[in-house]
């Protein structure tokens, strides 16, 4: 499913308006996991990206660097939902990545199976850089992870679930460092940093926003105190959650959760990297080759055969021949046809 989506509008209790997360947030993600037992064990998140304003229509499954190093490496499984009910299970599927390794960053070109209950975010939801103060996004406005919670995932079907926080710190010049031990990541970025607690498990996930605006006409109380209410609109695509950020628990943490010695825990906040990140990484050189290689691909899966066609014609040919037989019938006016009469012999 392809579409634009419109934020569902509802009435605040100050009588101004307000915006809920649409539920297609959630049916752009989709699990990464592992087999175990004949049962699917979830431990990463990705989500779908339909491409046409950055770098040509397209479509994509974007997630983490360190996530898709594993789908490679340990030859992880994709989970997507079905319509009406059930899922699919996409056993070690082989992606051709690009990569943004400084970003924790992989996009790959994806079209979902027929019958998937997904939907693919538009790409003019990607939040670049220079909308930061053109939208009047700040510390402390509002901000959704939509991904996985590991304890309650859904047996049959992906059950993503909406972590609700705020933007702690927007992107300043000191780079953050991300790091993964499995993966070999060791970089450092640019980020949002974002007060959200997850579990592990959301690295890949999809993080949203929605920009602040003025409510006109000035709902009560505000018209006599000249005060500006403040509701939310159209909802932007942050970018990739990271992951939360780990630390060694204090002593209080530690004991009443029986953490040994030398382990991290989440704590309450989370690196996000920038939607911009994804922007440069779709309009690359790299990107661009390998959309022009799949449409290639694409055009020669609906090409007819030669041993179809005929009189050894190519298709190319057939269709010069059709447009210039419709532009004949289009474009010549019918002739008039006088009746001939008929001499009537004399018995």
């Amino acid at each position: 499913m392809h579409g634009v989506l419109s934020p569902e509008i509802y009435s605040a209790p100050n009588g101004g308006v307000s915006v809920r997360i649409a539920n297609d947030f959630r049916k752009s993600v989709i699990f990464v996991g592992e087999q175990q037992g004949g049962s699917f064990v979830p431990k990463g998140t990705a989500f779908l990206l339909a491409g046409k304003k950055y770098g040509g229509q397209c479509n994509y499954i974007l997630t983490a660097y360190h996530v898709a190093k594993a789908v490679d490496d340990l030859g992880y499984s994709l989970r997507l939902n079905m319509r009406p009910s059930g899922s699919n299970m996409i056993e070690a599927p082989k992606f051709d990545w690009s990569f943004d390794k400084d970003a924790d960053l992989a996009v790959a070109i994806y079209d979902a199976p027929s019958g998937s209950d997904i939907f693919y975010l538009p790409d003019s939801m990607l939040f670049r850089d220079d909308k930061i103060k053109s939208k009047r996004v700040e510390g402390g406005t509002p901000a959704y992870v939509a991904g996985l919670f590991n304890r309650f995932a859904g047996t049959d079907r992906n059950l993503p679930v909406v972590h609700t926080g705020h933007i702690a710190l927007l992107p300043e010049d000191e780079e953050i460092p991300l790091k993964d031990e499995r993966s070999g990541l060791d970089a450092k970025c640019r980020c949002f940093l974002v007060q959200i607690q997850t579990l592990p498990g959301c690295s890949g996930s999809p993080v949203f926003i929605r920009r602040p605006v003025k409510t006109f006409p000035l709902p009560k109380p505000y018209e006599d105190t000249g005060m500006f209410p403040e509701s939310y609109g159209a909802p932007f695509l942050l970018g990739i959650w990271h992951g939360s950020w780990k630390d060694e628990p204090d002593g209080v943490v530690k004991n009443a959760l029986n953490v040994s010695e030398g382990s991290v825990v989440p704590t309450s906040f989370g690196i996000v990297i920038p939607a911009q990140r994804i922007v440069n990484l779709l309009e690359s050189a790299e990107m661009a080759s390998k959309r022009e290689k799949y449409a290639a691909k694409q055009e020669r899966k609906t090409a007819p055969t030669a041993d179809l066609l005929p009189h050894g014609k190519s298709g190319a040919q057939i269709d010069a021949e059709m447009k210039q037989i419709l532009k004949t019938m289009l474009f010549t006016p019918p002739s008039l046809h006088k009746k001939k009469k008929r001499s009537r012999k004399k018995k």
